[in-house]
């Protein structure tokens, strides 16, 4: 498929938004009509809902998460083995919050035995 030379403005507002809207710096919950102001430059701030429909923002907003995301993994891989460093030390509510963390384990379990036996706990 060829590539187009020139960026419909379109396009051009799409890259600006989600590199604005990927930077973990910026504020992600920015009104749409600051956004269209601010970071894609128009005068109306309602432009931005003329050049794209709510479902295609609603898809910009989720792409620009998940770019965001991947800027904070090395951050959470650095406080994921601070946690662990702390269980191994025996910090008692480290473990439990790796637990929760990694093993996917809840406060509030329900164990069902054949034969119709439910225990129910929370831990408290």
């Amino acid at each position: 498929m060829a590539i187009p030379k020139t960026k419909t403005a379109k396009q051009t507002a799409l890259v600006k938004l989600l590199e604005w809207l990927g930077n973990p710096d910026n504020d992600f919950g920015k009104m749409r009509g600051d956004l269209s102001v601010d970071v894609l430059g128009y005068k109306d701030p309602k432009q931005i809902n003329i050049l794209f429909t709510a479902a295609e923002l609603k898809e910009i907003y989720r792409d620009a998460l998940d770019i965001r995301r991947k800027a904070y993994a090395p951050g959470l891989a650095s406080a994921d083995k601070a946690l662990i460093t702390k269980a191994n030390d025996g910090d008692v509510a480290a473990i439990k919050l790796c637990y929760q963390r990694f093993e996917g384990w809840s406060e509030k379990q329900t164990l069902n035995i054949p034969g119709g036996i439910e225990i129910k706990w929370a831990d408290k």
